[in-house]
C-alpha cells in the first residue's frame, strides 16, 4: 500500500520541476533580444494576422481567417497567441506564452502517464527527464509547431491509457478533442499516434471477443466511445482540412519528398549509413547520447519485466503489462521509422517522441531490483540532465565552444559527448544574446521617406521589399513579421529562391520591387543563398535600376545591412539626385 509520502512528495517535487522549467525559460527570453528566425517568424506573422482579423470583425472574422490565411499549415499554434495578444501585448514574447502553457501541460501529462503506468515516483522522474531533454527545452523557446505538438502527443498518450481501451466515456471524448487539436497543430500528428492507437484498438477488439464469449454485454460501449472520440476529432479538424485539402496535401508531399525536402536529408535515406546517421543526430540533439543509452537500457529492463506479466488482463487492473510497453514503444518506433525513410530529415520533426522516451526511461530505471544500481543510474541521469540543461541554456566558459565529440569511422557518424549551445544557432539550441539586428530601423527608413508641410515624416504608399539574404536573423520572414507587427504598408518577398528555376535571372526577380535589402558578410546557409552574391553584384550595377541609399546599418555579427531603392521611387530618385550632385 502506498504511504502518504509516496503520494505527496512527488507532487511537491513536480511543482518544483515545473517552476524550474518556466522560470528558466522566462529568464532566457528576457535576456534574448534577437528577432524571430525563419519559420518562427512566419508563424508569428500568421498570429498577428489572426489577431488583426479578430480586432476588425470579431470571432467570425477570426474563424474565416483561420480557414483562409494560411492554406498550407494548420492554424492552431498561431491562433493560440491571439488571446495572449489581447491580454498582454502584440509581441513575440507574448506569443511564447503559448509554449509556457504547453510546457505545463507536457510536464503534467508525462507525470500522469508515468504515475498511471507505474508509480508517482516514475511519473516524477519522467517529467524531470522530459523537461531537461535538449530538444524539449530548446524548442520551448521558439514559436514553432513542434513543441505544442509534443505536448499534445503527451496528452494523447495519457488519455489513451485513461480510456482503458475505450471503456470509459469521459477520457474517450477528451482523447478525441486532443486528436482534433493535434491535427490542427501539425499535419504529421497522426504519425505519432497511429502506433499507440492501433495497439489500443487491437486490445479493445480482443476484449470485445472475450465479452462476446462471456456475454457480459458491456463491450458495445467500447465502440461507442471510439466513435465519440472520432466524431469529436473530425468535428474539430475537418473544417480546416476540407477547406484546404489540396494545398495542404501538395505542400506536405513537397516538404517530405519534393523540392522543400532538398538539403534537409540524404538523397537515399534507406541506406544503413543514412539510418545510423539519423539515429545519432536524433540522440545528439534531443536526448544526448547518454540519455539515449539510458532509454535503451530501460526499454530492455521493461521488456524483460512486463512481458512476463499477464498481458490479457485489463489494463486498469495491473501496473504495467506487455500491452502498455508496446503502446509506449510504438510511440517512439513508428515515428522514427517514418522520418528515417524520408528525404526530408529536419531533426525537430520527431520531437514528439520524447514524452514516450522519458516515461520508458523512468519506469525502467525505477523497476530495477538492485537498489545500489538504481541509485547510481538515476543519480547519474539527474546530474547529467541538469548539467546538459545548464550548458544548453546559459553555457559554461570553461567548456569548449560548442561540443566534445568522438567519431565512429566516418565524419558524419559523430555522437556528441557534450553539446554546449553556441552563440549562433545551429539547429535550435543557442545561448541568449542581447543583439539588435536593426530590422525595424531598416523598415523605418523604407517607410518614412519624405517630409510633410509641417516637417513631419510622411509614410509612403504600399511598397514591395525584396530581402535577398536568408540568414537566421536577417531574412524575408522576420522582415515580414516586423512589417505586419508595425502594420506597415509593405509586401515582403525573397528573390532568388533556390527552388525557383528562374532564381538567377536577377532582372526578372526584381521586377516590380521597390526596395532590396542585402547583407554583407555571412548571409546564412549556402543551400538557401545560391544567388545571393550574383544578386548583390547586379544591384550594384547601373543596369539594375537600383541605387544604394544611406545609411548602412551595422549588425551584431560585424556585417552591415545595405538598402537599395528602385529608380522611379521617390527615395531612389532622391538618392540618385544626391549622388549626381556630388
Amino acid at each position: 500500500m502506498m504511504n502518504k509520502s509516496d503520494s505527496v512528495w512527488p507532487l511537491i517535487l513536480l511543482g518544483a520541476v515545473t517552476t524550474f522549467s518556466l522560470v528558466n525559460n522566462l529568464v532566457w527570453l528576457l535576456i534574448d533580444t534577437r528577432p524571430p528566425r525563419w519559420d518562427e517568424a512566419h508563424y508569428l506573422t500568421m498570429s498577428l494576422k489572426y489577431h488583426d482579423s479578430f480586432l476588425s470583425g470579431g470571432i467570425m472574422s477570426l474563424v474565416r481567417s483561420l480557414l483562409a490565411v494560411d492554406p498550407l499549415r494548420p492554424p492552431l499554434v498561431p491562433a493560440l497567441a491571439v488571446p495572449l495578444y489581447i491580454m498582454l501585448e502584440r509581441s513575440a514574447d507574448s506569443a511564447l506564452g503559448v509554449n509556457l502553457l504547453a510546457f505545463v501541460f507536457l510536464i503534467l501529462a508525462v507525470y500522469g502517464l508515468g504515475a498511471r503506468l507505474a508509480s508517482p515516483w516514475s511519473g516524477l522522474l519522467a517529467a524531470f527527464l522530459v523537461s531537461t531533454y535538449p530538444g524539449i527545452f530548446g524548442l520551448s523557446r521558439l514559436f514553432l509547431l513542434e513543441f505544442v505538438d509534443a505536448a499534445l502527443v503527451a496528452a494523447f498518450l495519457y488519455l489513451l491509457v485513461r480510456t482503458e481501451v475505450f471503456s470509459r466515456t469521459g477520457p474517450s471524448i477528451a482523447l478525441g478533442a486532443v486528436i482534433g487539436f493535434g491535427l490542427l497543430c501539425r499535419t504529421f500528428f497522426p504519425v505519432f499516434v497511429v502506433g499507440p492507437l492501433g495497439i489500443s484498438l487491437y486490445a479493445a477488439w480482443r476484449e470485445w471477443r472475450v465479452s462476446r464469449r462471456m456475454h457480459t454485454g458491456t463491450t458495445p460501449r467500447v465502440w461507442v466511445n471510439g466513435a465519440l472520440a472520432l466524431l469529436v476529432a473530425c468535428g474539430l479538424a475537418a473544417p480546416w482540412y476540407v477547406t484546404n485539402m489540396v494545398p495542404v496535401i501538395t505542400r506536405s508531399l513537397s516538404a517530405a519528398y519534393g523540392a522543400e525536402a532538398v538539403g534537409y536529408g540524404p538523397s537515399n535515406p534507406l541506406t544503413l549509413h543514412a539510418i545510423v546517421n539519423y539515429f545519432i543526430i536524433f540522440a545528439n540533439l534531443h536526448t544526448t547520447p547518454f540519455g539515449m543509452v539510458m532509454f535503451l537500457l530501460a526499454a530492455v529492463i521493461l521488456w524483460m519485466k512486463w512481458s512476463s506479466l499477464p498481458s490479457k488482463v485489463h489494463v486498469d487492473r495491473i501496473k504495467g503489462s506487455l500491452y502498455l510497453f508496446l503502446l509506449l514503444f510504438s510511440a517512439f518506433v513508428v515515428p522514427l521509422v517514418f522520418f528515417t525513410s524520408l528525404p526530408s530529415q529536419d531533426p525537430k520533426n520527431i520531437l514528439p517522441v520524447l514524452p514516450a522516451i522519458a516515461v520508458i526511461t523512468a519506469c525502467g530505471l525505477l523497476s530495477l531490483r538492485s537498489l545500489p544500481m538504481k541509485k547510481i543510474l538515476i543519480g547519474s541521469c539527474i546530474v547529467w540532465s541538469l548539467f546538459q540543461f545548464w550548458i544548453g541554456t546559459y553555457g559554461l566558459r570553461e567548456l569548449p565552444n560548442n561540443e566534445v565529440r568522438f567519431q565512429l569511422g566516418s565524419p558524419h557518424l559523430v555522437p556528441l559527448i557534450i553539446y554546449q549551445a553556441p552563440m549562433i544557432p545551429g539547429v535550435w539550441l543557442s545561448l541568449p544574446r542581447r543583439d539588435n539586428w536593426k530590422i525595424p530601423e531598416v523598415l523605418s527608413r523604407i517607410t518614412e521617406v519624405s517630409t510633410g508641410l509641417n516637417g513631419s515624416r510622411v509614410m509612403v504608399p504600399q511598397a514591395v521589399v525584396a530581402v535577398v539574404p536568408d540568414h537566421p536573423f536577417f531574412n524575408m520572414n522576420n522582415y515580414a513579421y516586423y512589417s505586419v507587427l508595425g502594420r506597415l504598408p509593405l509586401q515582403v518577398e525573397h528573390p532568388g529562391d533556390p527552388r525557383d528555376p528562374a532564381g538567377g535571372h536577377y532582372k526578372a526577380q526584381l521586377r516590380g520591387v521597390d526596395f532590396a535589402v542585402v547583407k554583407t558578410g555571412d548571409v546564412g546557409p549556402a543551400l538557401l543563398n545560391p544567388h545571393n552574391e550574383g544578386m548583390v553584384q547586379f544591384l550594384r550595377s547601373p543596369a539594375s535600376g537600383f541605387v544604394e541609399i544611406p545609411p548602412r546599418f551595422p549588425l551584431p555579427d560585424g556585417s552591415e545591412a545595405v538598402l537599395y531603392a528602385a529608380l522611379g521611387h521617390p527615395l531612389g530618385d532622391d538618392a540618385q539626385h544626391t549622388l549626381g550632385g556630388l
